[in-house]
């Protein structure tokens, strides 16, 4: 605010004064000289925007190579990802002009996963020997698209280019430029660290329990360093390639389908002639399994013969009338 009241003063100023012509001519050189100079950047700014510069020269380093955004001279590093939810005419033919789009971009497909859901099935007797089988589904498809940040824009117009309607879409940028510096900079300090102590071991080398425990302490921060490696790496991985995650879907379609009617097999019967011969020859049978019984038999049948006889004997006896 300043600035710009010392840039409207000099101006009124220069304006409002009368003097000759090469005086005005040399007046107004050194009052355009002032101008520009108090209406340039702050020195605040000028600082910001040098340390900005460095960090991100210090990172483009550390990993390399990475895709770097500019925004007012100032360099930033982002990871943006994208959400989308279309419906579209067809999931098939779209997903696979999606698939061209990003193959033509030098992005690629990290999931596909297509299925169809029936929401109803039913089946009625068409003609004597076929049926019409009724299905109504719904196919959706969930994807997951990595393509390279400077085409992330590209990408999604084409994408919701080919939409009927969309649910929603959400696209997410955060700046990771000083989470990188912030992992060079710990890097550094365990790798520093770690070599101290592995000088140190290697002095002491009559003591064999501080040399163990500096080889411990030297392996737990390469450990560190490495993990910050590995995180800086894998974040240069999420900027230089950004990542869509789309949710497609149709219309429910209904799908008719004639199928033949199953031919019934009878169970085999023999005929009436068969049937009288199997029941002559099934009776012939049954006297034999009787005669066979009585011959098994005798002793039973000696015995209930017997008692017959002794009964009846017994019972004339009583029943006989007295002379």
């Amino acid at each position: 605010m300043n600035d710009l009241k010392n840039c409207s003063e000099t101006r009124s100023a220069g304006l409002s004064r009368s003097i000759s012509l090469p005086q005005s001519l040399a007046v107004l050189l050194i009052a355009s000289s002032v101008v520009l100079y108090s209406c340039g950047p702050s020195r605040e700014e000028m600082e910001y925007k040098e340390n900005a510069s460095k960090i991100a020269d210090s990172v483009s380093e550390y990993v390399s190579p990475i895709a770097t955004d500019t925004i007012n001279g100032i360099t930033h590093n982002f990871i943006r990802t994208a959400d989308l939810k279309l419906k579209v005419k067809d999931v098939l033919k779209t997903t696979e002009a999606i698939e061209d789009i990003v193959k033509q971009k030098g992005g690629y497909v990290s999931v596909n996963d297509l299925n169809s859901e029936i929401e109803s099935q039913a089946s009625v007797k068409f003609t004597e020997d076929s049926l019409k089988e009724i299905k109504r589904y719904i196919t959706n498809n969930h994807l997951t698209i990595r393509v390279p940040n400077k085409q992330l824009d590209t990408v999604l117009r084409s994408i919701t280019g080919m939409a009927t309607f969309i649910d929603f879409s959400r696209l997410q940028s955060d700046d990771v430029k000083m989470k990188l510096y912030a992992n060079k900079l710990a890097e550094n300090r365990y790798n520093k660290f770690g070599r101290r102590i592995e000088q140190k071991s290697n002095s002491n080398t009559h003591k064999l329990s501080q040399n163990v425990n500096a080889e411990e302490q030297a392996l737990e921060k390469q450990m560190l360093a490495d993990e910050k490696s590995v995180q800086s790496f894998d974040m240069a991985d999420q900027v230089n390639y950004s990542t869509v995650r789309l949710v497609l879907y149709q219309h429910a379609l209904t799908v008719y389908e004639t199928t033949p009617i199953p031919q019934v097999i009878e169970p085999y019967e023999p005929s009436y002639i068969q049937k009288l011969g199997l029941g002559f020859m099934k009776g012939f049978g049954l006297i034999k399994t009787f005669f066979l019984f009585l011959v098994e038999s005798w002793g039973l049948i000696l015995i209930i013969v017997a008692l017959f006889f002794t009964t009846k004997k017994v019972m004339q006896h009583y029943n006989r009338k007295p002379i």
